[in-house]
């Protein structure tokens, strides 16, 4: 099994990082269908 950890470091939710990273987990996804995302927020890091 593939694991895929998405760390978003801005607090702001319509970040750019926020969005490229998005971009990223989606084509990841789309291309583990088997695979695990977990996602991490900067309140929780």
């Amino acid at each position: 099994m593939t694991t895929l950890l998405h760390l978003d470091a801005s607090a702001r939710r319509h970040s750019s990082s926020r969005e490229a990273g998005d971009a990223v987990a989606a084509a990841w996804r789309a291309s583990h269908p088997g695979g695990v995302a977990a996602r991490k927020t900067g309140a929780s890091l």
